[in-house]
């Protein structure tokens, strides 16, 4: 799905230019320890209800797709790569400060709790970054992985392409 919704952007971009074409790809910082912490089922619940949460930042035309375990990528429709990185960032702190109830399945007690989570972001453009959908994936990626997790995590890494490929972060 996020294929082909990805092709059919760069497509539909390449036809008629835009202010660019932009991918956010996110990622939850330390996921493998909330399963391991709480059980697979309570990460499932936090997987959703994130996931309608970051629907909730759609516009239109755009597009959410859930990328890996826990990553999810947006496809933003005619978008410049700061606007990208202020959206980003806007979600990266809605998340942090989001409470996630659940019932942990690894413990005997099933007293709800809250739980906080962190992301790491990256973000690309077209024609900035990339110049095919394939490229703008992997871009979004290198922005996440050296901007955003490698930095600390909790960030939006940014390629910056006057610096031919260096990570800014916002």
């Amino acid at each position: 799905y996020l294929d082909r919704k990805l092709a059919e952007a760069a497509s539909d971009f390449e036809a008629i230019p835009s202010r660019g074409l932009s991918v956010v790809m996110l990622d939850i910082d330390h996921f493998k320890k909330i399963n391991d912490t709480y059980g697979h089922e309570s990460g499932n619940i936090i997987l959703i209800e994130l996931a309608k949460i970051l629907q909730g930042f759609l516009k239109a035309k755009d597009v959410l797709a859930r990328y890996g375990g826990e990553e999810f990528v947006f496809i933003l429709h005619d978008c410049s790569k700061e606007e990208a990185a202020m959206f980003a960032e806007t979600i990266r702190l809605k998340i942090e400060e989001t409470h996630f109830s659940i019932i942990p399945d690894l413990s005997n007690d099933y007293t709800p709790i809250d739980v906080q989570i962190t992301s790491s972001l990256g973000v690309a453009s077209i024609p900035d970054d990339a110049n095919s959908a394939k490229g703008l994936i992997r871009s979004a990626d290198r922005a996440l992985y050296i901007g955003g997790k490698q930095a600390g995590r909790n960030r939006v890494g940014v390629l910056d392409s006057q610096q031919k490929g260096a990570i800014q972060k916002v």
